[in-house]
């Protein structure tokens, strides 16, 4: 009997010292973090929150406020004026565009009401001034350059609201270039599959104006010949601003193994969106675990000079463990827990993006 006393106090001593152990990993692991939080510049390139606080959704309700991004140690944020696609006539397109001002001149009122805690960036450089000011930051972009009509000065005239990133098109093609994702609805003016086989000759000159003026060349929701158009035609890098690995799940939104690396070759960035539908076959597998595995696959194929977060939070981003901007620092310490360094983290959550903005400013630089 003694014995068996021993050895179950034997055994009780050593779960008792392993529980230690994992508990103290723990502990150190979301000190780490914290502690890198800090210092680094976090970058999150998609969220449809300024279209949700324009419909007067309560912001605290919102998966991207104030107080999230403080509590989560998020920096800065694009907050994308979302367009959904619709019928392509005049009148249609002219309300779109002026849709999409409306939604950023809402936001921009918003941020100088509490300028005392955020600010607007137009430029890599002014994310680092407002960081080390310790303000938070917000970059306008647009959703859908369905939102430009068929108009090339709106370009300009939204360069000029602060836009520094346009995506080209979300779900149904339009006159800029063909989408990922078609479908047949007439009533709405939709027809399944290509209209334009990649870029319109309008897409065209689109892309040679955003890359004149400074405006990041955004391809998440575009088709694969959209992508390998822009490829050609940009001399800027480009972005997926919110888009997961084809390899890990098979979605028509996500980028194939050769698009990363044609992508990353010109220089330019995969942002791992947390929407479940492009992580996993299901909700339930979409986890920290999930998401990182399309994080490494990019950093495997590419470098880790080419990937970064594009939360598509408050647009149907966010799974159980990272559902808003307060918990994005557990994708930082499964990071840790995985091995990477801090330098590593820090690229993956700013220092990327701030490469590409800058690289897009120098080539507008030289093209004026």
């Amino acid at each position: 009997m003694n014995r068996i006393i021993i050895k179950l106090g034997a055994a009780l001593s050593i779960f008792a010292a392993l529980s230690f152990s994992v508990k103290k990993d723990t502990v150190d692991v979301a000190a780490h973090s914290a502690k890198l939080h800090q210092s680094i510049i976090s970058m999150d390139t998609h969220t449809d929150t300024v279209m949700e606080m324009y419909r007067g959704k309560d912001v605290s309700k919102l998966q991207v406020n104030l107080d999230k991004m403080r509590k989560g140690g998020m920096d800065a944020v694009f907050f994308a004026a979302y367009v959904g696609q619709g019928r392509r006539d005049d009148s249609t397109l002219l309300a779109k565009t002026e849709y999409a001002k409306a939604m950023i001149s809402n936001f921009k009122d918003y941020a100088q009401k509490h300028s005392d805690e955020i600010g607007i960036a137009y430029t890599a450089s002014d994310v680092r001034k407002l960081k080390k000011a310790g303000k938070l930051i917000g970059i306008m972009a647009i959703e859908n350059g369905y939102a430009l009509g068929k108009d090339i000065s709106n370009v300009q005239m939204f360069y000029d609201m602060g836009v520094r990133y346009i995506t080209l098109s979300h779900n149904n093609n339009n006159d800029i270039c063909d989408a990922a994702v078609t479908q047949d609805n007439p009533k709405r003016g939709f027809r399944k599959g290509p209209e334009w086989h990649g870029l319109s000759p309008f897409g065209v000159k689109v892309v040679e104006e955003m890359n004149r003026l400074g405006i990041i060349i955004d391809i998440s929701h575009t088709s694969a010949e959209t992508v390998q158009d822009c490829l050609e035609h940009s001399k800027a890098p480009i972005i997926a601003s919110h888009s997961c690995c084809a390899a890990i799940k098979n979605h028509a939104r996500n980028l194939t193994d050769q698009q990363i690396k044609d992508i990353a070759a010109a220089g330019g960035l995969i942002q791992v969106t947390t929407y479940h539908g492009f992580m996993a076959d299901s909700e339930a597998k979409a986890d920290i675990k999930c998401y990182c595995d399309h994080v490494e696959h990019v950093r495997d194929l590419v470098g880790v000079e080419h990937v970064g977060f594009g939360s598509d939070f408050d647009g149907g981003g966010g799974f159980n463990g990272c559902n808003d901007a307060s918990e994005i620092q557990n994708i930082t310490m499964e990071l840790i827990r995985r091995g990477w360094s801090d330098r590593d983290i820090k690229l993956f959550w700013g220092e990327n993006v701030l490469r590409v903005m800058g690289e897009v400013e120098r080539v507008a630089r030289n093209l004026r």
